[in-house]
């Protein structure tokens, strides 16, 4: 794999160690496999695109005190913290 890098929210960068598929566990024992994941560790907090979701079937309905998504069953809630939306896949 060739050097690959993500640009954090402070303009530094940090290596993508490895890409794979990561198993991301959702709201009543539901999970979703995310293929094409990149770890860094120089990111926090998984980051999943919304345009990403929505090609793969899943719908999102927003409220003024929240966000939810579902594909067929429902998945979540989410929340806006500044410029991102946090996902809650325990709600």
């Amino acid at each position: 794999m060739g050097s690959r890098t993500v640009v954090l929210s402070n303009s530094s960068e940090t290596n993508v160690l490895r890409v794979g598929t990561y198993q991301l566990k959702l709201h009543g024992r539901n999970k979703l496999l995310l293929h094409d994941s990149l770890y860094t560790p120089g990111v926090q907090r998984s980051l999943v695109s919304f345009v990403s979701l929505m090609r793969i079937g899943f719908s999102f309905s927003f409220h003024p005190n929240g966000y939810l998504f579902y594909n067929v069953n429902f998945f979540g809630h989410a929340t806006l913290n500044g410029d991102f939306i946090i996902l809650d896949f325990g709600w």
